[in-house]
């Protein structure tokens, strides 16, 4: 009787561990398809450990852990051979992102909002708050601009975007004037002030904006 008890907890407790995704960089068995930079897909379970605590996540790591269908070891895969992965219908491309908590440049999943082949990518990273050192759940959002490199982003908190959105903004989609002018003018909609208590602002405002940017001939 004590022996069924005992592998019962045992059966309890690996169940509760269980296997996860709780944010881009916050992942553990969860299956997914690596696309490489190229081009090869390597669809495994995937441990992105990224997000484990503040201090972890200031130090830039530089690979990934997955373990290929059918074995249980795990393998390692560098951050430099990888151009992002698929997970359910999501695709989340490492990108090097600035955080305000150090002010520095760090290399991270993020989930990419806007269409595969938009002029201007939008994206967003989700942080459950162990990556910060006030335990917050936080949401950032970065925009990478026609010819940009492969990992460049721009915190659309930052001074590239505000204050003076309207001029900054405008700015990049020169090659659209009708677009360039509603921006300009303030239009409702196609404006983000400098004091926005609502972060999804960011993501409200720059979706209808690369959207219409992407139908401008």
């Amino acid at each position: 009787m004590k022996s069924f008890v005992y592998c019962f907890i045992v059966v309890l407790c690996g169940c509760s561990q269980g296997f996860y995704f709780k944010t881009p960089n916050d992942v553990f068995r969860k299956k997914g398809t690596i696309l490489l930079n190229d081009s090869t897909r390597l669809t495994d379970e995937l441990i992105i450990p990224f997000e484990d605590n503040f201090t972890a996540y200031l130090n830039s790591p530089s690979f990934i852990k997955i373990i290929p269908e059918g074995n249980t070891t795990e393998e390692i895969v560098p951050l430099g051979n990888i151009t992002g992965y698929y997970m359910d219908s999501s695709f989340y491309p490492l990108k090097s992102v600035y955080l305000f908590v150090d002010q520095k440049e760090h290399l991270l999943f993020v989930k990419r909002l806007s269409a595969e082949h938009s002029k201007i990518q939008l994206y967003v990273l989700h942080q459950t708050g162990k990556s910060n050192p006030t335990g917050d759940e936080t949401d950032d959002y970065f925009i990478s601009l026609p010819g940009s490199g492969p990992y460049e982003t721009i915190n659309t908190r930052t001074v590239r975007i505000i204050p003076d959105f309207d001029i900054k903004m405008s700015a990049f989609v020169q090659d659209c004037p009708a677009l360039a002018e509603k921006i300009r003018l303030r239009q409702n909609g196609y404006f983000i002030p400098f004091v926005s208590i609502n972060r999804f602002k960011h993501k409200e405002v720059l979706m209808k904006i690369i959207e219409e940017y992407n139908k401008c001939q």
